[in-house]
């Protein structure tokens, strides 16, 4: 069944959460042997759940918070898996839930692999003898001492096996289980030592029957330094440690080289996720930006390339990748929070999200409030939803001149105008017509301090790679055309805002121990000042880093300064870059009325007929409303969701917030102002103060 629990005054939600990650990022990869399921960590509730391919619902939990930590690859009949749990390494049987084997917890684990039969866990064991020189090199792996291979069953038994590679080790078991091939690097600070080996350093295979080396294997161009990547049949795959790219093909049991691949031979390979056909037959690989190509793993030779059925956005990463037994391919990725599976080299998709990929960054309501409009930066349509119910309604194209300039800042506008700037220029696209007026970029990039007002007018702040000093501000009537600039200044931070014929600008004058505001009179082709004001830049605000928030996930606009109109005009909020602590002025006369006590984060929305302020907490994790002229947070409408825009109805009666994960959420605000509603509390914070 599909999620319709909201959070109290969500009446709608606009996309599905199936096949999203809970967060930006987890742990996620293909559930054998058949691969039609996926799993997923989710750090907030400490579980990894089981996800079916075909609809993105959860389905069981196969681990619980009792057991979270780092995870194995399962077994190859996905029965078993190994986790480091917080009481110690343990592996858990998924069919009935049972720990079958437990080793006690310890600094001494560095990582582990469990073999495909389950039967046998490899544990890398640290040196003990290292932790302080780790610790001065600020290393990013450990030294090792050796690998132990403890035997899973009914005759329990281990083996401790010495590489002679001391750091970055890793194990990977044959497909049987009976061997294991460990590879690493040497680093010489350990005992100011040469290495015991002559050129890069070896991939040593041991018979876990015996304990005895059996191969050590060197990779065929000698700069290389390679670690063993997948195992199939009797057939080891070695990749390079440098550029994750597969060198060649090799007997498990004999070190005897196959094959050695040419990585530039044409379609070269690619960084990613690489793996072999149970027979060992067929090589696949595939990366994030690029399709999915077959081998056979013999020769080298192309099979079929398969493109990837998916848009690419620079927030992708490679999940995971299979080869099934009869040749084809599973592949899987998440880009930004959205999991996207195929096969190959059918090419079909196997998951659909609803909704966007990438977060929300322009949201607003149309057709007299009923209608919820998005865009985001570099996804190149516009999406229409029902804002009472949350279904879709439709999309619209952006043509590709559009769509260059979405890869800045989006705006809906008046009169159905979608309105974009970016360092390729800056567009008013009508979206019923499909008529797009296109303007040439003035500078180079749009800035976040720009801002769109209602009737149409846009105020344009340059941004200062090239021109560091005399930046201009120019005004432009988004639907009657026209711009010219009104004011020049010498700043690096800056944010203006217009409200009927004014335009109110602030900006740090350089090296940024002084703000400037600026309130102006404009008109076609002119511009006057109405009052300057000088104030001192206070501290400047720094992430708190409370427990549970995801910085990864908040807009990353959430310290530059803001300025929003009320929206009779009467009064103006100025929020501060650096401090990000909100003060009231008079714009008539630049004289502050009120100052807040609380930081904000970013983005801001004015009630078009009440003094509220929907806006985010100072992290910019939690959406709430704060009173226009105290700061006093109203209500707290959702925490941890990360808001990346927000816009009210024409009648105010409503609310829509985009999140990082590319939904958005629809808030009746009558629902969460009702005086019987006991999640808001009583006191000088109660609902009444809304009105």
């Amino acid at each position: 069944m599909p999620d319709t629990h909201f959070p109290l005054g969500v009446v709608a939600r606009l996309g599905t959460s199936d096949f999203r990650l809970p967060t930006r990022y987890a742990t996620v990869f293909l559930m054998p042997p058949d691969c039609r399921t996926y799993i997923a960590s989710d750090a907030g509730a400490r579980v990894y759940r089981e996800y079916d391919l075909g609809n993105g619902r959860a389905g069981r939990t196969i681990l619980g918070p009792e057991l979270y930590g780092p995870v194995s690859r399962p077994s190859a009949d996905g029965t078993r898996i190994a986790v480091a749990a917080t009481d110690g390494i343990r592996v858990v049987d998924l069919t009935d839930g049972r720990v079958v084997f437990a080793l006690p917890p310890g600094p001494e684990v560095v990582r582990f692999a469990l073999a495909p039969a389950g039967d046998r866990l490899a544990v890398v064991v640290r040196n003990p003898d290292t932790e302080q020189r780790e610790a001065d090199g600020d290393m990013e792996d450990v030294y090792v001492r050796s690998v132990v291979v403890h035997d899973i069953g009914p005759a329990p038994g281990c083996r401790e096996l010495f590489p002679l590679v001391n750091y970055g080790v890793t194990a990977l078991f044959s497909q049987d289980g009976c061997r294991v091939a460990v590879s690493g690097e040497w680093r010489e600070e350990h005992d100011d030592q040469p290495p015991p080996f002559d050129g890069p350093p070896p991939v040593q295979v041991w018979d876990l029957t015996t304990g005895a080396e059996v191969a050590r294997i060197r990779p065929p161009d000698e700069p290389i330094s390679v670690y063993p990547a997948a195992a199939a049949g009797e057939w080891l795959l070695l990749c390079s440690a440098n550029t994750a790219l597969p060198v060649g093909l090799y007997d498990f049991a004999t070190g005897q080289l196959i094959r050695a691949y040419r990585i530039d031979d044409p379609p070269g390979y690619q960084k990613g996720k690489y793996d072999l056909s149970p027979d060992g037959r067929v090589l696949a690989g595939h990366a994030w930006h690029g399709p999915v190509v077959r081998r056979d793993a013999r020769t080298g030779a192309v099979i079929d390339i398969t493109p990837c059925p998916f848009p690419t956005s620079d927030r992708s990463y490679t999940g995971d990748l299979a080869v099934l037994a009869d040749g084809t391919v599973t592949a899987l990725r998440v880009d930004n929070q959205a999991v996207q599976a195929w096969t190959a080299p059918e090419g079909r998709p196997l998951t659909r999200v609803v909704g966007g990929i990438a977060p929300i960054t322009a949201i607003g309501f149309a057709d007299h409030g009923r209608e919820v409009r998005t865009a985001s930066r570099g996804e190149a349509v516009v999406r229409r939803w029902d804002a009472r119910t949350g279904e879709r309604l439709g999309e619209t194209d952006l043509p590709e001149a559009v769509a260059r300039c979405c890869l800045g800042r989006i705006w809906f506008g008046p009169a159905d105008r979608l309105v974009a700037q970016s360092r390729y220029g800056s567009v008013a696209f009508h979206l019923a017509t499909r008529e797009a007026r296109l303007t040439p970029a003035v500078y180079e990039e749009a800035t976040l301090g720009e801002s769109l007002s209602a009737d149409g007018w846009r105020v344009s702040l340059p941004t200062h790679y090239r021109n560091e000093t005399d930046v201009g501000v120019r005004v432009e009537h988004v639907i009657d055309g026209g711009a010219w600039e009104i004011y020049r200044f010498d700043s690096h931070s800056a944010a203006a805002a217009y409200d009927r014929g004014r335009v109110l600008l602030a900006h740090n004058d350089r090296p940024g121990a002084r703000r400037t505001m600026v309130c102006l009179r404009v008109g076609p082709g002119r511009a006057e000042v109405i009052w300057s004001r000088t104030l001192p830049v206070g501290p400047e605000h720094r992430k708190s880093y409370r427990s549970g928030v995801d910085h990864a996930r908040v807009n990353f606009s959430v310290a530059d300064p803001a300025i929003v109109w009320a929206s009779d005009g009467s009064t103006v909020l100025v929020i501060p870059g650096p401090e990000r602590v909100p003060f009231l002025i008079d714009p008539a006369s630049g004289e502050t009325i009120a100052a807040w006590v609380t930081a904000v984060g970013w983005p801001h929305a004015a009630h078009p007929s009440r003094p509220v302020l929907a806006t985010t907490t100072a992290d910019g994790d939690g959406l709430i409303l704060a009173d226009w002229r105290t700061g006093v947070q109203i209500a707290v409408l959702m925490e941890r969701c990360y808001p990346h825009a927000l816009a009210w109805s024409p009648d105010g009666s409503r609310l829509v917030a985009s999140g990082a994960d590319g939904m958005a959420w629809v808030f009746d605000l009558e629902a969460i102002m009702t005086p019987t509603s006991t999640d808001l509390g009583t006191g000088p914070n109660a609902p009444s103060r809304f009105s």
